[in-house]
């Protein structure tokens, strides 16, 4: 069973340095078998990249999903067009393309291991904002004719709520991971006062 403080873990595995006596003695005398000194699993080591590559395929099923709730309503209601196949896939990929852009561009997916749920969202409300103003001035500006507006609307109400189950989700697995010593970084000072 490793008895060694997590701090001291991280530090002997990614530091390499040469630690005072007392520190080594403490190490040896509680992890005999070297245990704690085993390098970290390939997931450990790479659970931001993990986490942000997670962040953005849940951000494209958001997408799909919402442009598929909103052809289901558009369906149900009576004395409107229904949603062409052509248009459905069309615009599913189009806007896909532009929210996800516009989050890259935006450094939705960078901010989303490191920053807190407030300013995450700020971040997602621009790309929010800024996505819907591209896809529909792109409409005017290509003067797309059969694009059906009753599509749109329940898209655009669809999608942050959409959005919001899923960063919930994903807190919940990035909080639970964090607990568990995934992207946790340690440091340890050896020293007090001003010696540390």
């Amino acid at each position: 069973m490793c008895l060694v403080p997590q701090g001291v873990r991280h530090v002997t595995n990614s530091l390499h340095f040469s630690a005072p006596k007392p520190i080594l003695n403490a190490l040896n005398q509680s992890d005999p078998q070297g245990s704690c000194l085993k390098p970290k699993s390939f997931l450990r080591r790479n659970w931001r990249n993990f986490f942000i590559i997670a962040t953005l395929i849940v951000d494209a099923i958001v997408v799909v999903a919402s442009s598929a709730l909103a052809t289901i309503v558009v369906d149900v209601i009576p004395n409107v067009p229904p949603v062409s196949f052509n248009f459905y896939f069309f615009f599913t990929w189009y806007s896909l393309l532009v929210i996800l852009g516009t989050g890259l561009l935006l450094g939705l997916y960078r901010s989303a291991f490191h920053t807190n749920r407030h300013q995450a969202n700020r971040i997602a409300g621009k790309v929010y904002l800024y996505s819907f103003l591209v896809i529909l001035s792109s409409f005017t500006v290509f003067k797309v004719q059969d694009y059906q507006r009753g599509f749109l609307f329940p898209f655009f109400i669809f999608l942050p709520l959409m959005y919001s189950f899923g960063r919930w989700v994903l807190g919940g697995v990035h909080r639970e991971m964090r607990r568990r010593g995934y992207g946790v970084q340690n440091t340890l000072i050896v020293g007090y006062y001003n010696r540390g």
